[in-house]
């Protein structure tokens, strides 16, 4: 203030000098900066977050060098922003470069277009983030965040690529109608510990989940990939749906896990699909699903329900798998159907496991039998139906003989003659029928045990006869007919070759026309054997 004293007693002295006004009033400008003292600039707060020390700016710092329309880069390192990010842009020029930086609270930038590429990593939203509809014209990078309540990239287009590895969601995670039009989308090693929604989303190039974790519900539905997807590695703890997804490129899924149902119900597989060594903990559904290619479960395990009904698979279906519960293949249609045994396992189906094979259509089939023996199921609505079976045996059957498989057919053939003995009932005469030609013959697929028979039959008549010898009598004299003789006279009314060697009188003549009968009944089975075996 003494210098404004000094020029005001200045300008009153030298009034009469004729010193202008304006000298004067820019004189006293002087004095009064002179006299105002400068005051230090004030360093931003500090905070501690997890034990580390951060610089804590107001979110309007950030806000207005996002507003302005230059390209210089905004770039910030190991900062906390407190307030909400809640700014009415339209697009962002500059490239946003952040590493290490807290939100305290919720950031939402909707319906903007970042036109410079953004690189946000190690970030932690604290109260959210919402990016609906915003658009991202260069790469994008949200790599090793994490995302407090929610995160929300609602019909957001990432034209560019966008990289989402190794990020935390502890809340809802929605992607849902996203387009990610860039050549790779990656999502490996993120960890959803809430439910991540994903529906109507569209990838354009390849999309990578590899090592993924889903805690909650992970819902794919009416998604298309119109490049490779990969899953291998993911863990789906919730219900995973990908109904109606549309893959149009290789797709794996390899050493993934479920615990809880997945389902694939109407989905399609353009190129290859593996879920080699799969770990299926609930149901697998994979109703009207429709592949292509090639699909491989070789190594898969199946704890529950396999359902494969009304599926088409163009290409190969190699079920080398473990299926613990039941394997549902009814009304499938198949171009070659792999039920060969998995590498790691001695068995395909557990004990008391179901396969339903009923009107499912299979051009090739490459299996043993023994692996299916026991576990052929009627369906059930009709578990009471042996008719619901028969045609399923009866294609297993000539499938094996295609392969020549002639004993594995045999076995077939005698598992469904056992299914429908024992659904008959004790005054069925089918039943007694069966009966005696199983033990006699294995149901005509034994013919050495058929000769065996025969065999047996032919002594037990022939010392029936030795035992009965007063009723029989020689033509040439009256002495009694040794063994020897009664053996010849078995032989012959078994064979009924030339006259026979004795005549048998009274009720024994009952017991030789029963012995041609099974004779003539013996003879004909026996050939039908044996030609079964050459055709």
């Amino acid at each position: 203030m003494k210098h404004l004293r000094y020029v005001c007693r200045y300008h009153s002295s030298h009034r009469s000098n004729g010193l202008s006004t304006p000298i004067y009033l820019l004189a006293a400008l002087f004095a009064l900066l002179l006299a105002t003292p400068s005051e230090p600039q004030t360093a931003p707060a500090d905070t501690s977050i997890d034990g580390q020390h951060y610089a804590l700016l107001p979110i309007e710092t950030l806000i207005a060098q996002l507003s302005r329309n230059i390209s210089l880069p905004i770039t910030y390192r190991h900062i906390a922003f407190q307030g909400r990010l809640f700014a009415a842009l339209d697009t962002v020029h500059a490239p946003l470069d952040l590493e290490d930086i807290h939100f305290l609270d919720e950031v939402a930038l909707n319906d903007v277009v970042f036109a410079a590429p953004i690189r946000i990593r190690q970030t932690v939203f604290a109260n959210g983030l919402a990016l609906q509809r915003s658009h991202f014209l260069a790469p994008a990078d949200f790599s090793a965040g994490l995302f407090h309540k929610h995160a929300t990239f609602k019909e957001a287009v990432f034209l560019a690529g966008v990289d989402f590895s190794t990020n935390h969601y502890t809340g809802i995670a929605s992607f849902i109608g996203a387009d990610f039009a860039g050549r790779k989308t990656a999502f490996t090693r993120t960890i959803f510990d809430n439910a991540a929604y994903f529906d109507g989303a569209r990838f354009t190039g390849r999309a990578n989940f590899q090592d993924a974790a889903f805690a909650d519900l992970a819902s794919f539905k009416e998604t298309l990939w119109q490049h490779n997807a990969f899953f291998a590695g993911a863990r789906f703890a919730g219900r995973t749906l990908f109904w109606d997804a549309h893959f149009t490129a290789e797709t794996t899924f390899a050493t993934a896990r479920a615990d809880g149902e997945i389902a694939f119900n109407r989905a399609s597989f353009a190129g290859p699909a593996s879920f080699a060594g799969f770990i299926f903990g609930q149901s697998a559904l994979f109703n009207r699903t429709t592949f292509a290619d090639e699909a491989t479960f070789a190594g898969a395990y199946f704890r529950k329900r396999a359902d494969f009904t009304d599926g088409t698979f163009r290409g190969d279906l190699r079920l080398n798998a473990f299926f613990n519960q039941s394997l549902d293949l009814r009304r499938a249609r198949i171009s070659l159907l792999d039920l060969q045994l998995p590498t790691s396992s001695d068995s395909l189906l557990a004990t008391g496991a179901r396969l339903y094979l009923q009107q499912a259509h299979y051009q090739h089939l490459l299996t043993r039998w023994r692996p299916l023996a026991h576990h052929l199921a009627a369906s059930d609505t009709l578990a009471t139906n042996d008719d619901d079976l028969e045609p399923v045996y009866a294609n297993l059957c000539r499938h094996l003989q295609a392969q020549g498989l002639r004993r594995d057919a045999d076995d077939c053939f005698v598992e469904s003659l056992q299914q429908q003995r024992h659904h008959m009932g004790w005054t069925e005469p089918g039943l007694y029928a069966l009966s005696l030609l199983q033990t006699a013959t294995r149901y005509g697929t034994d013919p050495t045990r058929f000769a065996s028979t025969i065999l047996c039959i032919v002594l037990l008549f022939g010392l029936t006869y030795r035992l009965g010898r007063s009723a029989l009598e020689t033509p040439h004299d009256n002495s009694p007919p040794t063994l020897a003789d009664c053996l010849l006279f078995s032989v012959q009314t078994f064979i009924r070759h030339s006259a026979p060697s004795l005549r048998p009188t009274g009720p024994m003549r009952w017991l030789v026309c029963l012995q041609a009968l099974l004779g003539w009944l013996c003879l004909g089975l026996l050939v039908a054997t044996l030609l079964s075996r050459l055709a």
